[in-house]
C-alpha cells in the first residue's frame, strides 16, 4: 500500500508522519511499503528507507503525476 502525504513539512503533515512511522506504516492490518512525501521542500529529518519524497506543488499536474 502507497500513501500520500500533501503538506508533510506542516504541523499536521509533520505529526501524520511521526505517527504513520512510529506505528511501524500499518492502517487497517495494511502494511505500507510506500510512503511518499509531498512538500515545497525536502526535510532531511525524515529518513526512512520506506519514504520517497516529491518536490513540488499538488496544484502542478506533472508533480501529481510523479507522486
Amino acid at each position: 500500500m502507497r500513501v500520500l502525504v500533501t503538506g508533510a513539512n506542516g504541523f499536521l503533515g509533520q505529526a501524520l508522519v511521526a505517527r504513520l512511522l512510529a506505528k511501524g506504516c500499518f492502517i487497517e492490518n495494511q502494511v505500507i511499503t510506500e510512503l511518499v512525501l509531498l512538500d515545497l521542500e525536502v526535510n532531511p529529518a525524515y529518513e526512512d528507507a520506506r519514504i520517497r519524497w516529491v518536490v513540488g506543488s499538488i496544484a502542478d499536474e506533472v508533480v501529481r503525476a510523479e507522486a
